[in-house]
């Protein structure tokens, strides 16, 4: 502001004080937290005064985030939502970048939703926020990223799909486990109800068995300890033939199936 006649020197007064920062100086700042009229009063030197106003409005600041990070299952969506800040009700322009490229949404409101499905573990950041048709608006974008985890799809097969073996003879039977983290999966043996191992880890597993009869075991299914779990169904099945020890019929049992060379019926017979 500036002072004409009167005589100098002039004192100035800056009403209200507490958001001036020089109340007595006739040039200054302020910084007021909502819509505050300022009156400055001028004295000369022979005390005569003189008053003007100005009034200054404040505009609401809006801002704009992205909520929460999230885990998917590799071919699944995740929506992105957003929460704006704002006493307008008119939408927002937002720019969104994933790190490849940079997506455009307009329309945007309070709990807009943007679904996004990564082929990969993502992270997308707001970039530019703004309203059309209110070029003057106040605007705020929170730079904070959000990332979107994608977990593959976990898998368990057979090392094979069978195996020979002789009766009373122990077998091992190994699995093949991929997937990062813990996982829960199930197996049947036979007729027997379903055996689950649950929190494993490592990328094999092994079952040992000592089977009487020719038996089938089958992969049921396998997921993530933790959510989401990625689950599938698996059905694959892993077969143990046991071939039966075998009496060489003149009162004498012999392992046939084990034997190297052939049994040499002769060597066994004594007297006439």
């Amino acid at each position: 502001p500036s002072a004409t006649g009167g005589t100098t020197p002039f004192t100035y007064k800056w009403t209200p004080s507490a958001t001036v920062a020089g109340p007595t100086l006739g040039k200054t700042k302020a910084k007021p937290t909502s819509d505050t009229e300022y009156e400055l009063e001028v004295t000369d030197k022979f005390k005569c005064k003189a008053t003007d106003k100005i009034k200054v409005s404040i505009n609401k600041v809006d801002s704009v985030e992205i909520l929460k990070d999230g885990t998917i299952c590799k071919g699944q969506s995740y929506s992105l939502q957003f929460r704006i800040n704002s006493t307008s009700t008119d939408p927002f322009s937002v720019s969104l970048a994933n790190g490849t490229d940079t997506i455009h949404l307009t329309g945007v409101t309070n709990g807009y939703t943007y679904s996004v499905s990564p082929a990969a573990t993502t992270t997308y950041s707001i970039t530019a926020f703004s309203q059309p048709g209110n070029p003057r608006a106040c605007l705020y974008f929170y730079t904070t990223p959000v990332t979107v985890t994608v977990r593959n799809i976990p898998t368990i097969v057979f090392t094979g799909t069978g195996t020979t073996i002789c009766e009373g003879t122990q077998v091992q039977v190994p699995f093949t486990i991929t997937g990062t983290g813990n996982k829960d999966f199930t197996y049947t043996v036979g007729s027997a109800a379903p055996t689950t191992i649950s929190g494993y880890s490592s990328p094999t597993y092994t079952l040992t068995l000592t089977p009487a009869n020719t038996v089938s075991i089958t992969l049921n299914t396998i997921g993530y300890s933790t959510a989401p779990a990625c689950q599938s169904t698996l059905g694959t099945s892993y077969t143990i033939t046991v071939n039966k020890k075998r009496n060489a019929g003149l009162g004498i049992t012999k392992d046939l199936c084990t034997t190297a060379s052939p049994l040499n019926l002769f060597s066994q017979l004594t007297g006439n």
